[in-house]
């Protein structure tokens, strides 16, 4: 038995979003079993309006803790008790030198019971080139919460890493639409054009959307290609990051939580991104799954799909399966970018574990779906 919970829920809404009535099941379908949750976090990236206070406050979670925002990145909290929990600090962040905008970090420093939680959604710039490069702002959002309220025990970052599959990862593995994708790139990245989208050569697209179809070669596909980092190091570096002033390492604080880990997703788990968002995607997994629901439909990591439904889900909109390029940097649209990195203060006595819950596949309320799945984590406490 945990002493405490928190879920934790991420969305890119790409403008959009949820219905009401979506939105109240999905957090009861969420809460269902988690007895001891007393806080619910939820990072919204691309966020342009709309509350979920509602939809929390039917399933008890009726106490607002509060919410950062740093321009369309919000990081909402709600607790089950007014007594729970309480913000200590918060700030927003960005990914570059220009301002708070659509990339960057949102923070909440956040006592629940006794336990010091750093509470990090995030958005992090897919134009940037390198993944060490585009992921750092993470843990100088947490060296950065460190040094201005000393100690934490655990820290949670949820959100957007745009890190998404990367062909050159699994090589060695001789995985044939690996090699087919890299030669993409490749050709993409040698052209003299600065700012563009390609699509995949139709022998790509056809071998990529075979390897996604099937459970089996979905699950080696991600095992090897995953472009999320499995740790990030919160070194010195982190000090001297943008986004950490003169103030906060001129001390020399050493932060007591000395990486960030990624929290594991189950084999076989379909992509996150790119839905395509013309709602074909969505209509494509009603009729193949069978469940009736026109608003939001999981996506079993389990399943077994058909080449036409992947096209579906995909490949069918003009920034769905396509490789981009933005000066030096290429990448492909596609891969498992919605995720949860965690890490716990050396020498702390906390422990905790996490479960995914279902990915899932949302039509906002104008009728077109969301690019981005709709992630969860339930966080136990011991």
């Amino acid at each position: 038995m945990c002493d405490m919970q928190v879920v934790l829920a991420t969305l890119n809404e790409a403008g959009q979003s949820m219905g009401t009535q979506a939105q109240e099941r999905f957090v009861a379908s969420t809460l269902d079993g988690c007895e001891t949750a007393v806080l619910f976090a939820l990072a919204r990236q691309e966020c342009l309006g709309g509350d979920w206070d509602a939809a929390l406050a039917t399933q008890g979670f009726g106490h607002k803790v509060g919410e950062v925002v740093g321009g369309e990145n919000v990081l909402v909290l709600f607790a089950r008790s007014a007594t729970d929990c309480e913000i200590l600090d918060s700030f927003a962040v960005s990914s570059n030198h220009q301002g708070v905008g659509r990339h960057g970090g949102v923070v909440a420093v956040v006592r629940c019971r006794n336990t010091r939680l750093c509470i990090c959604g995030f958005h992090l710039d897919g134009n940037m080139r390198g993944t060490q490069a585009r992921t750092s702002l993470l843990p100088a959002c947490v060296a950065k919460a460190w040094s201005r309220v000393g100690h934490l025990d655990v820290a949670l970052c949820v959100g957007d890493g745009n890190c998404t599959i990367d062909p050159e990862k699994g090589f060695s593995d001789d995985i044939e639409c690996l090699r087919l994708l890299a030669a993409d790139m490749e050709t993409l990245r040698s052209s003299v054009k600065k700012d563009t989208m390609v699509e995949l050569s139709a022998e790509t697209r056809e071998m990529l959307q075979l390897h996604l179809s099937k459970f089996d070669t979905r699950a080696a596909l991600m095992r090897v290609a995953d472009g999320s980092p499995e740790a990030l190091a919160i070194d010195a570096a982190a000090w001297t990051h943008h986004v950490c002033s003169s103030v906060d390492h001129s001390d020399g604080l050493d932060c007591g939580i000395s990486e960030l880990k990624l929290v594991p997703m189950p084999p076989g788990s379909f992509p996150t991104y790119r839905l395509s968002d013309n709602s074909q995607s969505f209509d494509a997994l009603v009729e193949y799954s069978g469940d009736p629901d026109r608003e939001m439909q999981s996506l079993d990591p389990l399943m077994d799909a058909s080449s036409s439904f992947v096209e579906s889900a995909y490949f069918t909109d003009k920034k769905a399966g396509i490789i981009k390029k933005r000066g030096d940097m290429v990448r492909m649209n596609l891969g498992w970018v919605d995720r949860l990195y965690y890490g716990v203060c050396q020498g702390s006595s906390t422990h905790v574990s996490f479960e995914q819950g279902p990915a899932r596949l949302v039509r906002a309320s104008s009728g077109r779906a969301m690019d981005h799945s709709l992630m969860t984590w339930t966080a136990s406490f011991k």
